[in-house]
């Protein structure tokens, strides 16, 4: 999902977002569903966290890319 469609600087709800899996990852690990933003992280809907679909916020270091649902 990296590559997925176009890259945005301004997501949307809905729009992609892709975490790496902690400090060092580059490849990415986690899709989801970006919500919000805050000053600790970011809010994301995602399945299989903690084996349930549900929002999580996750650090900014985690934050890879988002990409726009075409």
């Amino acid at each position: 999902f990296r590559t997925y469609s176009s890259p945005t600087e301004t997501p949307e709800i809905g729009d992609i977002i892709v975490l790496n899996h902690g400090k060092g990852d580059k490849t990415g690990g986690h899709v989801g569903f970006y919500i919000s933003n805050d000053k600790i992280g970011i809010w994301v809907l995602g399945g299989n966290q903690e084996d349930c679909v549900k929002i999580s916020r996750y650090p900014y270091f985690r934050f890879l890319t988002y990409r726009k649902i075409v």
